[in-house]
């Protein structure tokens, strides 16, 4: 049985918690090994408008998953939407 099918048998609040806990573990090592390869070879320019690119993306995608799971079910609160009459 596949990882997603067996965290699909899980409660839904454990669900979501194991896959945060996976998702932020792959996320920060590959995030401090890029901090660390491209920190040594940027002047202090170009580190402070990444700095900013980074955050701005930051915000964009935490808009994003906010908007995705505000309103999970589309077709019960705008059908009209999802048909074309």
């Amino acid at each position: 049985m596949a990882l997603i099918e067996q965290i699909l048998l899980l409660p839904t609040v454990i669900g979501a918690i194991l896959l945060m806990v996976l998702t932020t573990a792959v996320g920060v090592p590959i995030y401090v090994i890029s901090y660390r390869l491209l920190a040594k070879s940027q002047p202090k320019e170009v580190r402070r408008a990444t700095n900013g690119l980074f955050r701005m993306i930051g915000i964009l995608v935490s808009l994003f998953l906010s908007l995705t799971f505000a309103y999970p079910d589309w077709s019960r609160r705008w059908p009209s939407l999802l048909c074309s009459s």
